[in-house]
């Protein structure tokens, strides 16, 4: 973030692990994880403490999803 100039508030972290979201979190980024890898294990280890984080299929639809949203 720091060599591109974009500030947390537009970042986004794409992980499939419970790090990922960790590491996102503690830059003051958001986070979602895909299916893929270990994406779904991620999750439900998250969900099991209460932690919500977005669940996507794949990029595309992460794609998808954020490019409907105007800046």
């Amino acid at each position: 973030m720091q060599d591109s100039g974009i500030p947390a508030a537009q970042t986004l972290l794409v992980g499939d692990d419970v790090r990922d979201v960790e590491a996102a979190r503690a830059a003051g980024i958001a986070a979602v994880l895909v299916r893929t890898g270990k994406g779904l294990r991620a999750w439900a280890q998250l969900s099991e403490r209460g932690d919500e984080v977005p669940l996507f299929d794949d990029l595309a639809q992460i794609a998808r999803s954020f490019g409907d949203r105007k800046s």
